[in-house]
């Protein structure tokens, strides 16, 4: 997600920091800065998150930078069908639990297909965060020239 670079950056911090951007809009969490294009995605910005003027800012040294956040998601028509199935199962868990009370049984078989989502899940991402690493160029090719896409 590209961030909105303000006008000005605050004198305060003009020795540390180079540039200062307003915190995106439904973002939870902020994971990763830096610089926009595709070999700058692995490298991780030093940033620092800041409240100026009432206003949630991120300081850092990456000119036009993008962000990688956690986003609170409301639009139930984009969620994809693991987090749908994962959703089903954590409630499944929550409700089972005071009804099934008296049959551990059947509540250790509600919570074994929970984990077993969250582990399908987890290897999903794992598979998918390997894709888009692979997408990028060592630092070593891109300096030599020998990276084309």
């Amino acid at each position: 997600m590209n961030l909105a670079l303000f006008a000005d950056l605050p004198e305060e911090y003009e020795n540390e920091w180079q540039y200062a951007y307003s915190w995106p809009n439904k973002a939870l969490k902020v994971h990763r800065v830096h610089s926009q294009g595709k070999e700058n995605r692995l490298r991780k910005e030093k940033y620092a998150v800041r409240v100026i003027d009432n206003i949630v800012t991120i300081l850092c040294n990456a000119k036009d930078a993008q962000a990688e956040i956690t986003q609170d998601v409301t639009e139930v028509s984009i969620w994809d069908d693991m987090f749908v199935a994962s959703m089903a199962r954590k409630l499944a868990c929550l409700i089972a639990v005071p009804i099934l009370k008296n049959n551990s049984q059947k509540v250790n078989e509600v919570e074994q297909l929970y984990t077993m989502q969250l582990q399908n899940m987890r290897s999903q991402s794992a598979s998918e965060e390997e894709e888009a690493q692979l997408e990028i160029p060592d630092s070593w090719l891109l300096a030599r020239g020998g990276w084309h896409d």
